[in-house]
C-alpha cells in the first residue's frame, strides 16, 4: 500500500520537474543595456531632475561623499524588463567629505509594455 503512494508521488514530482524545465526553456533573455541611457548622475537631489520620459532613482541619505549608483545591466525575460543597479560605496582609502549626500541616477528607459523591475546587486 505504501509503495503505491511512493510511485504516485514520484510520478507527480517528475511531471512537475518536466513543466518547470519546459517553462524555463521558453524564457528568452534578451540584452537591452544599450537601449538604456544614463541621463545624469549626482550626489544631490537637485542633480537628477525627472525630465520628459526619464526615471530617477535615489539611494537616500548617505553620511559622506563617494556614494553613487551604477547601471550594471538590463534585460528582458518573457514579460519582465529587469534593470540591475549597484550601489557604489567609498573605499576606505578614499578621502571623503563629511557631508550628507543623496546619490541619484536618472535613466532614459525605452517605452515598453513589459513590467519594469529594478534589482540591486
Amino acid at each position: 500500500m505504501q509503495f503505491k503512494y511512493l510511485i504516485i508521488i514520484f510520478i507527480l514530482a517528475i511531471s512537475c520537474l518536466f513543466f518547470l524545465v519546459y517553462d524555463l526553456s521558453n524564457s528568452i533573455r534578451t540584452d537591452k543595456t544599450s537601449e538604456i541611457l544614463i541621463v545624469s548622475k549626482g550626489w544631490n537631489i537637485n542633480d537628477c531632475k525627472k525630465g520628459n520620459g526619464t526615471t530617477v532613482i535615489y539611494l537616500g541619505e548617505r553620511p559622506t561623499s563617494g556614494y553613487s549608483i551604477d547601471l550594471i545591466e538590463s534585460y528582458t525575460v518573457n514579460n519582465q524588463f529587469y534593470i540591475i543597479l549597484k550601489e557604489k560605496e567609498p573605499k576606505l582609502m578614499d578621502q571623503t567629505l563629511q557631508v550628507i549626500t543623496n546619490p541619484c541616477i536618472e535613466l532614459k528607459i525605452p517605452e515598453t509594455k513589459k513590467t519594469l523591475e529594478i534589482r540591486w546587486e
